[in-house]
């Protein structure tokens, strides 16, 4: 089997916004734009907790060890303020063990569902009236076709699903359907290593986060493993204009664990982008320069864990570099206002012995 190397694909290099074209854009001493953070109160602590969404002047956190999946406080001035939770961890009625959400703005509506191929549940909750998403009265509930995997499925739209290939096939991509169990679809976007590889050995090496545009038939994908990042559309169960913002293969070597396929990476890898978010004209990628070998001897990054990161990279939707921020202090994760005006991002204190969780904001206004 092929040993495939480190490639950089700079014939398709992006022109960017800035005065210059950069070789990386993922390259830690690339010039940006810093951004201070303000660290904003919170009334009152319900735990560990990401920043996940932000819905207008609500910002709905990610809850780790609580009884509920999801809190939502609401946003005034520079402090936070509890309001409810919602989506019980469990097996009964409206409760998931893997809750995900996803908010469609042109709605004004959440899905509430599962990355687990055990439960199929999706719940669709109208917002006009924020209440609804505390009471499970307002729920309507439809079905997730079943699949072996999910935990990738994005929304194409009420009936259509688009996730990463579950097929042999030499498809990175797939559709599910509604009503069709079990039925998936490869599209036309070969995966760009080997075809003579295994196809556990591929599904495996290209796990990674798919993220859809808010509204448009329009997708971000990035591996999980190293820095292979495309946008792209689906038209007509197609693939089209794809575009490379990071154009990384890995260097690997397949390893045969019982009945799979697997994969070492080799260990001057760069890490994976850590956290894409996409909104209507942009998409954020937050990164740092750890590599595979940084992350397996536990260096932290700048003394915070190495899942942290301090850069955020701004791309258009057609793949155009718009922008590097810096932030002046690294972040586990972040969320950006439907406007575009702030990022909110989870980070500790360490300052204070036990390092307490800090919701942070930085003004993208005038950037």
């Amino acid at each position: 089997m092929k040993r495939i190397k480190i490639v950089l694909l700079c014939s398709i290099i992006l022109t960017g916004c800035t005065s210059h074209v950069e070789k990386d854009y993922f390259d830690a001493q690339g010039e940006g734009i810093l951004l201070t953070s303000r660290n904003l109160g919170i009334d009152s602590v319900t735990g560990w907790s990401f920043c996940k969404m932000v819905i207008g002047d609500k910002l709905i956190q990610y809850l780790v060890g609580d009884k509920y999946a999801f809190s939502v406080y609401n946003i005034k001035g520079d402090s936070l303020f509890y309001e409810n939770k919602f989506v019980i961890n469990g097996n009964g009625p409206y409760e998931l063990k893997v809750a995900k959400i996803k908010y469609l703005p042109d709605r004004n509506e959440m899905l509430i569902f599962s990355e687990s191929a055990s439960e199929n549940d999706v719940y669709r909750v109208r917002l006009n009236d924020f209440n609804n998403l505390y009471d499970t009265k307002n729920w309507e509930t439809q079905k997730l076709p079943l699949l072996p995997f999910r935990s990738t499925l994005d929304f194409v739209n009420d009936s259509l699903y688009l996730l990463l290939s579950l097929t042999k096939e030499n498809s990175l991509f797939s559709l599910a359907y509604k009503g069709k169990d079990n039925y998936i679809k490869s599209l036309n976007f070969p995966y760009p290593v080997d075809e003579k590889e295994s196809a556990s050995l591929k599904f495996s090496l290209f796990m990674g986060k798919l993220i859809k545009h808010p509204t448009q038939p329009k997708f971000i994908y990035s591996n999980n493993s190293f820095r292979y990042v495309i946008v792209f559309e689906l038209n007509n169960d197609e693939i089209k204009n794809v575009r490379y913002l990071s154009a990384v293969l890995p260097d690997y070597k397949p390893v045969h664990d019982n009945l799979y396929w697997k994969y070492s990476l080799n260990k001057d890898t760069k890490s994976n982008c850590r956290v894409i978010v996409a909104t209507e004209r942009y998409c954020y990628i937050g990164y740092n320069n750890m590599t595979i070998k940084n992350e397996n001897d536990e260096i932290p990054f700048k003394g915070y864990p190495n899942a942290y990161f301090d850069r955020i990279n701004v791309f258009d939707w057609e793949g155009n570099f718009i922008k590097r921020l810096v932030l002046d202090q690294p972040v586990y994760c972040f969320s950006v206002s439907p406007d575009e005006r702030y990022i909110y991002a989870t980070s500790v204190d360490l300052t204070q012995e036990n390092q307490p969780d800090q919701v942070l904001r930085f003004e993208l206004k005038g950037e």
